[in-house]
């Protein structure tokens, strides 16, 4: 456990060398995440490229997450859900508390991020398979069992 703690540790280093070094911050996006194991609280500027490599050695397991704000309010997040599959949702704190959601496998996710660097947005209307999840009242699989999907 120690070992994996000093690589991850060394991973986020060389992230933050390279953000520092880098001349191409016109798509950078701030990127927040949670690695109970390893760290807690992290919030960086990443590139595409940057925030894949730290999607790949984030530690996924209950309870960790990345997500990217997309406005003050909405957040663009990928949570762990099981070994292979992780839940994707687009925030909406609005009065109505429906968030668009989708499980994703780890591919599918780290399509999703480069999508978002793409775009410059995320948002459930031009990604497909997301479900309106009214996520005070129920959850994605009870959408999707409404819904018929599974």
């Amino acid at each position: 456990m120690k070992k994996i703690k000093t690589i991850l540790m060394a991973i986020i280093a060389i992230i933050l060398i390279s953000c520092s070094n880098s001349k191409i911050t016109d798509n950078m996006k701030d990127v927040t995440f949670e690695d109970y194991e390893n760290y807690s609280g992290e919030k960086l500027s990443l590139s595409l490229e940057q925030t894949i490599d730290l999607f790949d050695s984030m530690n996924w397991n209950t309870a960790v997450f990345l997500y990217f704000p997309i406005t003050d309010t909405n957040l663009f997040q990928i949570m762990y859900n099981n070994e292979n599959q992780f839940l994707v949702e687009i925030t909406n704190d609005s009065d109505d508390m429906i968030y668009h959601q989708k499980y994703a496998d780890k591919e599918t996710s780290k399509e999703l991020i480069k999508e978002f660097f793409e775009k410059h947005k995320v948002d459930a209307e031009s990604l497909t398979g997301f479900f309106r999840v009214p996520i005070m009242s129920k959850t994605l699989d009870e959408v999707m069992k409404d819904e018929e999907i599974i």
